[in-house]
Protein backbone atom coordinates (compact mmCIF):
# COMPACT_ATOMS: atom_id res chain seq x y z
CA UNK A 1 0.00 0.00 0.00
CA UNK A 2 1.77 3.27 -0.96
CA UNK A 3 1.79 6.26 1.62
CA UNK A 4 -0.79 8.05 0.19
CA UNK A 5 -3.49 5.44 0.04
CA UNK A 6 -2.34 4.89 3.98
CA UNK A 7 -2.80 8.61 4.65
CA UNK A 8 -6.48 8.95 2.93
CA UNK A 9 -7.32 5.62 4.66
CA UNK A 10 -6.35 7.02 7.97
CA UNK A 11 -7.95 10.43 7.40
CA UNK A 12 -11.33 8.69 6.18
CA UNK A 13 -10.92 6.55 9.63
CA UNK A 14 -10.38 9.56 11.36
CA UNK A 15 -13.57 11.44 10.33
CA UNK A 16 -15.90 8.53 10.54
CA UNK A 17 -14.50 7.70 14.18
CA UNK A 18 -15.54 11.43 15.02
CA UNK A 19 -18.95 11.64 13.37
CA UNK A 20 -19.63 7.93 14.53
CA UNK A 21 -19.09 8.82 18.39
CA UNK A 22 -20.88 12.25 17.87
CA UNK A 23 -23.65 10.67 16.40
CA UNK A 24 -24.22 7.43 18.85
CA UNK A 25 -23.09 5.66 15.77
CA UNK A 26 -25.28 6.86 13.18
CA UNK A 27 -23.45 7.05 9.85
CA UNK A 28 -21.47 10.14 8.35
CA UNK A 29 -23.38 10.50 5.28
CA UNK A 30 -26.87 9.49 6.70
CA UNK A 31 -29.30 11.61 4.43
CA UNK A 32 -30.68 13.95 7.21
CA UNK A 33 -31.13 17.57 7.19
CA UNK A 34 -28.99 17.65 10.17
CA UNK A 35 -25.94 16.51 8.88
CA UNK A 36 -26.08 19.84 6.54
CA UNK A 37 -27.09 22.23 8.92
CA UNK A 38 -24.16 21.05 10.73
CA UNK A 39 -21.75 21.06 7.58
CA UNK A 40 -23.38 24.85 7.01
CA UNK A 41 -21.91 25.27 10.63
CA UNK A 42 -18.74 24.33 9.91
CA UNK A 43 -18.05 26.49 6.73
CA UNK A 44 -19.09 29.24 8.44
CA UNK A 45 -16.88 28.77 11.22
CA UNK A 46 -14.21 28.59 8.64
CA UNK A 47 -15.21 31.83 7.04
CA UNK A 48 -14.76 33.17 10.90
CA UNK A 49 -11.46 32.28 10.43
CA UNK A 50 -10.19 33.24 7.31
CA UNK A 51 -11.99 36.83 8.14
CA UNK A 52 -10.07 37.31 11.31
CA UNK A 53 -6.24 36.03 9.02
CA UNK A 54 -7.24 38.60 6.38
CA UNK A 55 -8.10 41.65 8.80
CA UNK A 56 -5.08 40.93 10.88
CA UNK A 57 -2.60 41.43 7.73
CA UNK A 58 -4.54 44.52 6.58
CA UNK A 59 -7.76 45.64 8.45
CA UNK A 60 -10.66 47.09 6.28
CA UNK A 61 -10.96 51.33 6.41
CA UNK A 62 -13.77 53.50 5.30
CA UNK A 63 -13.42 55.08 2.24
CA UNK A 64 -11.09 52.53 0.82
CA UNK A 65 -11.96 52.61 -2.94
CA UNK A 66 -11.87 56.40 -2.38
CA UNK A 67 -8.50 57.16 -3.84
CA UNK A 68 -7.11 55.76 -7.32
CA UNK A 69 -8.22 52.46 -7.64
CA UNK A 70 -5.51 49.24 -6.59
CA UNK A 71 -6.22 46.28 -7.01
CA UNK A 72 -4.33 45.01 -3.83
CA UNK A 73 -7.12 46.97 -2.26
CA UNK A 74 -9.98 45.63 -4.46
CA UNK A 75 -8.78 41.90 -4.04
CA UNK A 76 -8.97 42.68 -0.05
CA UNK A 77 -12.02 43.67 -0.20
CA UNK A 78 -13.65 41.02 -2.40
CA UNK A 79 -11.75 38.24 0.47
CA UNK A 80 -14.00 40.07 2.93
CA UNK A 81 -17.13 39.43 0.79
CA UNK A 82 -16.65 35.36 0.33
CA UNK A 83 -15.36 35.38 3.71
CA UNK A 84 -17.87 37.03 6.06
CA UNK A 85 -17.26 36.45 9.15
CA UNK A 86 -19.77 39.05 10.14
CA UNK A 87 -22.59 37.41 8.50
CA UNK A 88 -21.29 33.78 9.82
CA UNK A 89 -21.79 34.97 13.54
CA UNK A 90 -25.66 35.89 12.95
CA UNK A 91 -26.13 32.82 10.86
CA UNK A 92 -24.79 30.67 13.75
CA UNK A 93 -27.49 32.58 16.33
CA UNK A 94 -30.38 31.17 13.59
CA UNK A 95 -28.85 27.67 13.19
CA UNK A 96 -28.62 27.98 17.05
CA UNK A 97 -32.78 28.64 16.87
CA UNK A 98 -32.82 25.94 14.97
CA UNK A 99 -31.13 23.34 16.90
CA UNK A 100 -32.23 24.60 19.91
CA UNK A 101 -35.85 23.74 18.56
CA UNK A 102 -35.11 20.33 17.61
CA UNK A 103 -33.61 20.04 21.43
CA UNK A 104 -36.56 21.15 22.98
CA UNK A 105 -39.05 18.76 21.13
CA UNK A 106 -37.12 15.96 21.68
CA UNK A 107 -37.53 16.28 25.73
CA UNK A 108 -40.84 15.34 27.01
CA UNK A 109 -42.38 15.69 30.63
CA UNK A 110 -43.98 18.99 31.85
CA UNK A 111 -42.93 22.18 31.17
CA UNK A 112 -40.42 22.97 34.13
CA UNK A 113 -38.62 19.46 34.33
CA UNK A 114 -38.05 19.68 30.44
CA UNK A 115 -36.74 23.83 30.93
CA UNK A 116 -34.07 22.23 33.60
CA UNK A 117 -32.93 19.24 31.34
CA UNK A 118 -32.71 21.51 28.68
CA UNK A 119 -30.66 24.12 30.65
CA UNK A 120 -28.54 21.14 31.55
CA UNK A 121 -27.66 20.13 28.39
CA UNK A 122 -27.02 23.33 26.83
CA UNK A 123 -24.46 24.31 29.60
CA UNK A 124 -22.59 20.96 29.30
CA UNK A 125 -22.70 21.67 25.50
CA UNK A 126 -21.54 25.48 25.99
CA UNK A 127 -19.33 25.75 29.20
CA UNK A 128 -16.57 23.21 29.42
CA UNK A 129 -15.77 23.94 25.79
CA UNK A 130 -15.37 27.46 26.31
CA UNK A 131 -13.71 27.30 29.53
CA UNK A 132 -11.21 25.05 28.29
CA UNK A 133 -10.29 27.63 24.90
CA UNK A 134 -10.38 30.94 28.03
CA UNK A 135 -7.52 28.72 29.42
CA UNK A 136 -5.90 28.30 26.33
CA UNK A 137 -5.85 31.93 24.93
CA UNK A 138 -4.17 33.24 28.63
CA UNK A 139 -1.26 30.64 28.02
CA UNK A 140 -0.94 31.37 24.47
CA UNK A 141 -1.32 35.20 25.20
CA UNK A 142 1.57 34.65 27.73
CA UNK A 143 3.31 32.67 25.92
CA UNK A 144 3.47 34.67 22.86
CA UNK A 145 3.37 38.20 24.62
CA UNK A 146 0.03 39.02 23.10
CA UNK A 147 -1.22 42.49 22.83
CA UNK A 148 -4.43 41.07 25.00
CA UNK A 149 -5.73 42.00 28.88
CA UNK A 150 -3.91 39.29 30.88
CA UNK A 151 -4.79 40.47 34.13
CA UNK A 152 -6.69 37.53 36.62
CA UNK A 153 -9.52 39.84 37.03
CA UNK A 154 -10.29 39.54 33.04
CA UNK A 155 -9.35 36.10 33.38
CA UNK A 156 -12.40 35.25 35.77
CA UNK A 157 -14.81 37.04 34.35
CA UNK A 158 -14.04 35.81 31.10
CA UNK A 159 -14.53 32.32 32.79
CA UNK A 160 -18.00 33.52 34.11
CA UNK A 161 -19.11 34.94 30.76
CA UNK A 162 -18.67 38.48 31.44
CA UNK A 163 -15.50 39.53 29.54
CA UNK A 164 -14.47 38.97 26.13
CA UNK A 165 -11.49 40.84 26.41
CA UNK A 166 -9.37 37.82 26.60
CA UNK A 167 -10.55 35.94 23.94
CA UNK A 168 -12.67 38.18 21.28
CA UNK A 169 -15.15 36.02 19.55
CA UNK A 170 -16.64 35.34 23.10
CA UNK A 171 -18.75 37.97 22.71
CA UNK A 172 -21.24 35.84 20.52
CA UNK A 173 -20.94 32.90 22.89
CA UNK A 174 -22.11 35.42 25.68
CA UNK A 175 -25.13 35.84 23.53
CA UNK A 176 -25.72 32.22 23.05
CA UNK A 177 -25.57 31.87 27.04
CA UNK A 178 -28.74 34.52 27.40
CA UNK A 179 -30.32 33.48 24.79
CA UNK A 180 -30.27 29.66 25.67
CA UNK A 181 -31.78 31.02 28.75
CA UNK A 182 -34.78 32.98 26.93
CA UNK A 183 -35.04 30.89 24.05
CA UNK A 184 -37.72 28.36 25.90
CA UNK A 185 -40.09 30.80 26.75
CA UNK A 186 -40.49 32.38 23.40
CA UNK A 187 -41.25 28.62 22.04
CA UNK A 188 -43.63 27.91 24.61
CA UNK A 189 -45.24 31.47 23.63
CA UNK A 190 -44.78 30.26 19.94
CA UNK A 191 -46.89 26.83 20.72
CA UNK A 192 -50.19 29.17 21.95
CA UNK A 193 -50.36 31.60 19.58
CA UNK A 194 -51.86 32.07 15.64
CA UNK A 195 -49.70 33.55 12.69
CA UNK A 196 -50.65 37.02 13.84
CA UNK A 197 -49.15 36.08 16.83
CA UNK A 198 -46.07 35.10 15.38
CA UNK A 199 -45.81 38.02 13.84
CA UNK A 200 -46.53 40.13 16.52
CA UNK A 201 -43.41 38.68 18.53
CA UNK A 202 -41.29 39.12 15.83
CA UNK A 203 -41.98 42.60 15.64
CA UNK A 204 -41.53 42.62 19.13
CA UNK A 205 -37.93 41.21 18.78
CA UNK A 206 -37.04 43.56 16.74
CA UNK A 207 -38.10 46.08 18.41
CA UNK A 208 -35.93 44.99 21.49
CA UNK A 209 -33.09 44.33 18.85
CA UNK A 210 -33.31 48.45 18.56
CA UNK A 211 -33.42 49.31 21.42
CA UNK A 212 -30.50 47.25 23.36
CA UNK A 213 -28.39 46.98 20.46
CA UNK A 214 -26.83 43.73 19.54
CA UNK A 215 -26.12 43.05 23.21
CA UNK A 216 -27.30 39.81 25.27
CA UNK A 217 -30.81 39.04 24.19
CA UNK A 218 -30.87 41.49 21.35
CA UNK A 219 -29.86 38.87 19.11
CA UNK A 220 -32.71 36.71 20.42
CA UNK A 221 -34.73 37.71 17.29
CA UNK A 222 -31.93 35.66 15.00
CA UNK A 223 -32.82 32.47 17.26
CA UNK A 224 -36.76 32.92 16.47
CA UNK A 225 -36.21 32.83 12.89
CA UNK A 226 -34.59 29.98 13.89
CA UNK A 227 -37.67 28.03 15.55
CA UNK A 228 -40.14 29.47 12.39
CA UNK A 229 -37.81 27.80 10.19
CA UNK A 230 -38.42 24.73 11.71
CA UNK A 231 -41.94 24.80 11.96
CA UNK A 232 -42.95 26.84 8.38
CA UNK A 233 -39.85 26.07 6.25
CA UNK A 234 -41.25 23.43 4.45
CA UNK A 235 -44.52 25.21 3.72
CA UNK A 236 -42.44 28.35 2.72
CA UNK A 237 -40.20 26.17 0.29
CA UNK A 238 -43.12 24.37 -0.81
CA UNK A 239 -44.72 28.48 -2.28
CA UNK A 240 -41.80 29.44 -3.74
CA UNK A 241 -41.22 26.49 -6.21
CA UNK A 242 -38.86 26.98 -8.78
CA UNK A 243 -38.12 30.60 -7.80
CA UNK A 244 -36.30 29.08 -4.67
CA UNK A 245 -32.88 28.34 -6.25
CA UNK A 246 -33.23 31.94 -8.08
CA UNK A 247 -33.98 33.72 -4.13
CA UNK A 248 -31.42 31.59 -2.67
CA UNK A 249 -28.71 33.37 -5.05
CA UNK A 250 -29.49 36.28 -4.04
CA UNK A 251 -30.04 36.01 -0.42
CA UNK A 252 -26.30 34.43 -0.42
CA UNK A 253 -25.11 37.60 -2.81
CA UNK A 254 -27.39 40.05 -0.10
CA UNK A 255 -25.54 37.90 3.04
CA UNK A 256 -22.21 38.02 1.58
CA UNK A 257 -22.33 41.85 0.51
CA UNK A 258 -24.22 43.93 3.47
CA UNK A 259 -21.69 43.85 5.68
CA UNK A 260 -19.06 44.89 3.92
CA UNK A 261 -20.76 48.01 2.46
CA UNK A 262 -19.72 50.23 4.95
CA UNK A 263 -15.87 50.53 3.50
CA UNK A 264 -17.08 52.44 0.84
CA UNK A 265 -16.48 56.03 0.96
CA UNK A 266 -20.69 56.96 0.76
CA UNK A 267 -20.99 54.88 3.57
CA UNK A 268 -23.97 52.81 2.68
CA UNK A 269 -23.64 51.12 5.79
CA UNK A 270 -22.58 53.92 8.73
CA UNK A 271 -19.67 51.76 10.55
CA UNK A 272 -21.14 53.27 13.91
CA UNK A 273 -24.76 52.03 12.99
CA UNK A 274 -23.97 48.56 13.00
CA UNK A 275 -27.58 47.28 13.94
CA UNK A 276 -28.64 48.81 10.33
CA UNK A 277 -26.20 45.87 8.14
CA UNK A 278 -27.80 43.38 11.83
CA UNK A 279 -31.30 43.88 10.93
CA UNK A 280 -30.88 43.77 6.99
CA UNK A 281 -29.04 40.32 7.73
CA UNK A 282 -31.98 38.54 9.11
CA UNK A 283 -33.60 37.71 6.21
CA UNK A 284 -30.72 36.31 4.11
CA UNK A 285 -29.29 34.09 6.71
CA UNK A 286 -32.24 32.91 7.52
CA UNK A 287 -33.04 31.80 3.85
CA UNK A 288 -29.75 30.38 3.48
CA UNK A 289 -30.45 28.42 6.32
CA UNK A 290 -34.19 27.31 4.81
CA UNK A 291 -32.78 26.32 1.29
CA UNK A 292 -29.75 23.71 3.42
CA UNK A 293 -32.20 22.72 6.18
CA UNK A 294 -34.86 21.88 3.36
CA UNK A 295 -32.09 20.55 0.65
CA UNK A 296 -33.86 21.97 -2.33
CA UNK A 297 -30.63 22.82 -3.87
CA UNK A 298 -28.89 19.13 -4.89
CA UNK A 299 -25.45 20.60 -5.53
CA UNK A 300 -25.75 22.44 -2.46
CA UNK A 301 -27.07 19.23 -0.37
CA UNK A 302 -24.04 17.06 -2.09
CA UNK A 303 -21.29 19.48 -0.93
CA UNK A 304 -22.31 19.64 2.21
CA UNK A 305 -22.71 15.52 2.44
CA UNK A 306 -19.15 15.25 2.33
CA UNK A 307 -16.88 13.95 5.11
CA UNK A 308 -14.69 16.61 5.14
CA UNK A 309 -17.54 19.16 5.93
CA UNK A 310 -19.12 16.85 8.14
CA UNK A 311 -15.81 16.75 10.05
CA UNK A 312 -15.49 20.74 9.69
CA UNK A 313 -19.18 20.73 11.34
CA UNK A 314 -18.34 18.38 14.09
CA UNK A 315 -15.90 20.79 15.43
CA UNK A 316 -17.01 23.61 14.62
CA UNK A 317 -17.13 24.99 17.82
CA UNK A 318 -14.02 24.13 18.88
CA UNK A 319 -12.68 26.05 15.50
CA UNK A 320 -14.80 29.20 16.75
CA UNK A 321 -13.40 29.59 20.24
CA UNK A 322 -9.89 28.36 19.44
CA UNK A 323 -9.48 30.94 16.12
CA UNK A 324 -8.94 34.24 17.33
CA UNK A 325 -5.75 33.62 20.27
CA UNK A 326 -4.22 31.04 17.58
CA UNK A 327 -4.52 33.97 14.97
CA UNK A 328 -2.31 36.30 17.23
CA UNK A 329 0.12 34.30 18.32
CA UNK A 330 0.54 33.02 14.38
CA UNK A 331 0.35 36.95 13.37
CA UNK A 332 3.51 37.46 16.23
CA UNK A 333 5.34 34.38 14.68
CA UNK A 334 5.30 34.78 11.54
CA UNK A 335 5.74 38.76 10.95
CA UNK A 336 9.12 38.45 11.04
CA UNK A 337 9.56 35.69 8.95
CA UNK A 338 7.08 36.89 6.09
CA UNK A 339 8.96 40.35 6.40
CA UNK A 340 11.18 39.95 3.19
CA UNK A 341 8.70 38.63 1.09
CA UNK A 342 6.10 41.47 1.71
CA UNK A 343 6.19 42.79 -2.13
CA UNK A 344 4.08 39.47 -2.67
CA UNK A 345 1.93 40.31 -0.22
CA UNK A 346 -1.20 38.91 -1.14
CA UNK A 347 0.53 35.40 -1.67
CA UNK A 348 1.95 35.96 1.85
CA UNK A 349 -1.91 36.22 3.26
CA UNK A 350 -3.28 33.33 1.15
CA UNK A 351 -0.06 31.35 3.46
CA UNK A 352 -0.65 32.91 6.31
CA UNK A 353 -4.67 31.91 6.62
CA UNK A 354 -3.47 28.13 5.16
CA UNK A 355 -1.05 28.22 8.18
CA UNK A 356 -4.12 29.32 11.15
CA UNK A 357 -6.21 26.80 9.41
CA UNK A 358 -3.78 23.87 9.58
CA UNK A 359 -3.09 24.75 12.83
CA UNK A 360 -6.60 25.62 14.18
CA UNK A 361 -8.04 22.46 12.57
CA UNK A 362 -5.95 20.21 14.37
CA UNK A 363 -6.32 22.18 18.03
CA UNK A 364 -10.07 22.37 17.44
CA UNK A 365 -9.88 18.47 17.08
CA UNK A 366 -7.93 18.13 20.28
CA UNK A 367 -10.31 20.08 22.12
CA UNK A 368 -13.52 18.04 20.78
CA UNK A 369 -12.34 14.83 21.26
CA UNK A 370 -10.48 15.70 24.94
CA UNK A 371 -13.40 18.07 26.38
CA UNK A 372 -16.80 18.84 24.15
CA UNK A 373 -17.24 14.96 23.20
CA UNK A 374 -16.83 13.24 26.85
CA UNK A 375 -18.83 16.23 28.42
CA UNK A 376 -21.58 16.18 25.82
CA UNK A 377 -22.50 12.69 26.41
CA UNK A 378 -22.41 13.36 30.69
CA UNK A 379 -24.70 16.46 29.47
CA UNK A 380 -27.36 14.38 27.92
CA UNK A 381 -27.10 11.31 30.86
CA UNK A 382 -27.55 14.41 33.56
CA UNK A 383 -30.48 15.45 31.62
CA UNK A 384 -31.91 13.09 31.28
CA UNK A 385 -31.54 12.45 35.33
CA UNK A 386 -32.57 16.46 35.91
CA UNK A 387 -35.42 15.27 33.96
CA UNK A 388 -36.67 12.57 35.86
CA UNK A 389 -36.12 13.36 39.35
CA UNK A 390 -37.91 16.54 38.67
CA UNK A 391 -40.17 15.14 37.31
CA UNK A 392 -40.77 12.93 40.16
CA UNK A 393 -40.60 15.79 42.73
CA UNK A 394 -42.42 18.32 40.83
CA UNK A 395 -46.03 15.96 40.16
CA UNK A 396 -48.05 15.40 43.31
CA UNK A 397 -48.59 11.82 41.11
CA UNK A 398 -46.54 11.12 38.93
CA UNK A 399 -46.87 9.06 36.11
CA UNK A 400 -45.73 5.40 36.22
CA UNK A 401 -42.37 6.49 34.65
CA UNK A 402 -38.99 4.61 33.55
CA UNK A 403 -36.26 5.48 35.41
CA UNK A 404 -33.52 7.42 33.24
CA UNK A 405 -30.82 5.17 31.65
CA UNK A 406 -27.52 4.74 33.67
CA UNK A 407 -25.01 4.14 30.39
CA UNK A 408 -24.35 6.07 27.05
CA UNK A 409 -24.84 2.58 25.13
CA UNK A 410 -28.29 2.56 27.15
CA UNK A 411 -29.55 6.08 26.02
CA UNK A 412 -28.00 5.28 22.07
CA UNK A 413 -30.37 2.12 22.57
CA UNK A 414 -33.59 3.89 23.49
CA UNK A 415 -32.92 7.24 21.45
CA UNK A 416 -32.69 7.78 17.43
CA UNK A 417 -29.66 7.62 16.34
CA UNK A 418 -30.03 10.91 14.34
CA UNK A 419 -27.18 12.88 14.73
CA UNK A 420 -27.84 15.81 16.73
CA UNK A 421 -26.65 19.65 16.44
CA UNK A 422 -24.30 20.23 18.90
CA UNK A 423 -25.44 23.95 19.46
Amino acid sequence: MCSADLCNQSFTFLIVSISSRRCGGAALLQPDREVQVDALRGVAAMCVVAEHAFVSMKPQTVGMFSGPFETQELLQWLTHVVFSGRAAVLLFFVISGYAMKLQWDRQSGDLVPRYFAFLTRRAFRILPAMWAAIITAWIIGWAFSLPLDLSLKTFWQSLAAQSHALNAPLWSIIVEIHCSIALPFVIVLHKRISAIGHAAVFIALLAHLYVTGPLSTGFLVFFYCGVLLHDYGSKALDRMGRGAVPIGIGALFAYCIIPQLWVFPNRFLHPGDVSLYIFLEIIPATIILMLVAGRRVAIVDRALNTRPLAFLGAISYSIYLLNWPITQAWWTSFLQTASPFWDLYYLVQVAFFIGIASINILAAWLLYRSVELPLNRLGRTVADHVEYHSNQWLSPNPPALEKPPKSNRQISALKNTLPTLSR
